[in-house]
C-alpha cells in the first residue's frame, strides 16, 4: 500500500497493524485483538471508508483470522457499521461482497421509521402480499394486519437474496425475499406508517 493516498480508515488500520506487528511480540492474539477494535473504532467513531478499503483490508490484513471468528462473523461487521450510521463503512462491505443492499421501511430492531440498510439480526415488517394489504385496517395496536415480523438470517450475494426467520410463528419458516419483494412490502410499509404517524 506505499505509496498510495488511504483513506482515513486505512491509514488508521495500517498504523495498528503496524503497531502490533513490531511490538516484538508476533502474537496473532494480540494483532488480532488490535485490528478487531481498531475496525470497530473506526467504524463507531464515523470515520470515512472509502469503496474499496474492505478489499485492501481482506489483502493486506488478513482478516480470516479477525473479523470472522465465531457467530455472526463478517455479517457482525456490517451490522455494526449500518447501526451505527457509518454509511461509507457499509457501502464498502457491499462492495467487498458484492452485495446491492436490501433497503426498507419499518425496521423494527434497530428501530427506524426511516429507510434504512437491513442486516444479519435486524428485525422488520414484512408483507408476503402487498396487494392485499388494507391500510385502513391497520391501528396502532395492529400495524402489520396481514403482514410477517421477519429476522434476517443471511444474504445470499450470488443471488441477490436474503433469508428471514418468521418471528413468533409455528412452524418455523424461512423466507428467501429479492430486491424487487423487498421494494414492494417497503411501499406498503411507507404507507403503514405515514398512517400511524397521523
Amino acid at each position: 500500500m506505499m505509496g498510495k493516498k488511504l483513506s482515513p480508515t486505512m491509514a488508521y488500520l495500517t498504523a495498528a497493524w503496524n503497531g502490533a506487528c513490531t511490538t516484538g511480540q508476533d502474537s496473532w492474539r494480540r494483532i488480532n485483538n488490535a485490528m478487531i477494535d481498531s475496525l470497530r473504532t473506526a467504524i463507531s467513531s464515523g470515520m470515512r471508508f472509502d469503496k474499496q478499503d474492505f478489499n485492501l483490508i481482506r489483502e493486506h490484513f488478513r482478516p480470516q483470522y479477525w473479523m470472522a471468528p465465531g457467530s455472526g462473523g463478517y455479517e457482525i461487521i456490517y451490522a455494526n457499521a449500518v447501526q451505527e450510521g457509518n454509511i461509507s463503512a457499509a457501502q464498502s462491505f457491499e462492495t467487498w461482497k458484492g452485495r446491492k443492499p436490501f433497503i426498507t421501511y419499518g425496521v423494527l430492531n434497530p428501530k427506524s421509521e426511516d429507510e434504512i440498510r437491513l442486516a444479519v439480526g435486524f428485525q422488520f415488517g414484512y408483507f408476503e402480499d402487498p396487494q392485499s394489504v388494507d391500510i385502513e385496517k391497520v391501528t396502532r395496536m395492529q400495524p402489520l394486519v396481514g403482514g410477517l415480523t421477519l429476522r434476517v438470517t443471511s444474504f445470499d450475494d450470488r443471488k441477490g437474496i436474503l433469508r428471514a426467520k418468521v418471528v413468533g410463528k409455528k412452524p418455523a419458516r424461512v423466507l428467501a425475499i429479492t430486491h424487487h419483494q423487498l421494494r414492494a412490502s417497503g411501499k406498503v410499509m411507507q404507507k403503514v406508517l405515514e398512517k400511524l404517524r397521523d
